[in-house]
């Protein structure tokens, strides 16, 4: 059994359960960066509110090399694609990448 309880947990098991789902090594190196950044720090995201340091979380490329391949995956209507079509799309962008 377990118990829920309000506030923050003092241990997390995402990074270990992304290892397991066998996400690349570089989102997981990331996100234990990123973690030990926070401990360190002592900051903690509670209730919505972030109170981090100055680290760009925001998913988005940054690198310029990106536009072309940000423009691209813009332009794709994804419903209208068939599975094949779709495979090849990805493909494409994955080349680019």
């Amino acid at each position: 059994m377990h118990k829920v309880s309000p506030g923050a947990s003092d241990k997390s098991y995402g990074i270990h359960v992304a290892r397991i789902a066998e996400l690349p090594d570089g989102v997981t190196s990331r996100a234990r960066e990123l973690l030990m950044q926070f401990e360190t720090n002592g900051t903690r995201q509670t209730g919505g509110n972030t109170h981090s340091p100055q680290i760009d979380t925001s998913g988005e490329p940054t690198n310029a090399k990106y536009d072309g391949l940000i423009a691209k995956l813009e332009k794709i209507e994804i419903n209208e694609l068939s599975p094949i079509q779709a495979l090849v799309a990805l493909s494409e962008l994955k080349d680019q990448l």
